[in-house]
């Protein structure tokens, strides 16, 4: 593996120094310089979500974001890089931004929702490519969530996800809750309770789920 990627290497340079095209979206110059990848598309992306991770860590934004987007296009199916980079994107780059500049709580506000439309741009990138990524889903939901405080579409979220088929336990508690957060009191109730026979009842978090069930009863007891 060493010896294929210092092979690769040359190639990952280039993407790397192609990165600024790539990233206008130049279908020409991707296909170019990802046939000459070929098999190797995958090495390459590692090694430049590598580069990515060493501008991570010196908070380069304008360095950093552009690898993590090459470092998708070359391997669209890493839901890893996906999730992370969305998450970098959207809660890491304003921290960097912050401590660059002279501040305030309406500019840091603003950079905040920025930052997190690009990060939601992001996500929804993946999710095209990986539309039965449940992970990539949740990081959507975490965004909407903490970056945007917009309830009704962290609920339209859980209701995708649970349209993916069968889901964890804590996916329904939080589509559950997510109702809630709306008003909807009497379908969070519904939600749990059927779905409580999908799940292994000896396992510690079903208690939780059976309390979360007594929990609505007796609000909606009120």
């Amino acid at each position: 593996m060493a010896l294929v990627g210092f092979c690769t290497r040359p190639l990952a340079e280039l993407a790397m120094r192609s990165a600024p095209v790539l990233g206008k979206g130049q279908s020409a110059a991707k296909s170019a310089v990802f046939s000459m990848l070929g098999g190797y598309r995958n090495i390459a992306a590692s090694l430049i979500w590598v580069s990515a991770y060493v501008y991570w860590e010196r908070e380069d934004i304008a360095k950093c974001i552009p690898k993590l987007n090459l470092a998708v296009d070359l391997e669209p199916g890493s839901v890893n890089f996906w999730n992370m980079g969305a998450m970098i994107i959207a809660f890491d780059s304003p921290h960097w931004i912050f401590s660059k500049r002279p501040t305030s709580d309406r500019v840091e506000k603003n950079i905040r929702l920025r930052q997190g439309k690009l990060g939601l741009e992001f996500i929804n990138r993946g999710i095209a490519l990986n539309p039965k990524s449940l992970r990539l889903r949740l990081t959507k939901s975490i965004i909407l969530e903490k970056v945007f405080d917009d309830k009704q579409a962290v609920l339209k979220c859980y209701e995708d996800m649970m349209k993916l088929g069968k889901v964890p336990i804590f996916v329904v508690r939080n589509y559950a809750r997510s109702l809630e957060d709306v008003g909807k009191v009497k379908e969070a109730l519904q939600v749990l309770e059927e779905n409580k026979d999908n799940f292994d009842k000896t396992h510690p978090a079903y208690q939780f789920y059976l309390g979360h069930i007594q929990e609505l009863k007796n609000k909606l007891s009120k």
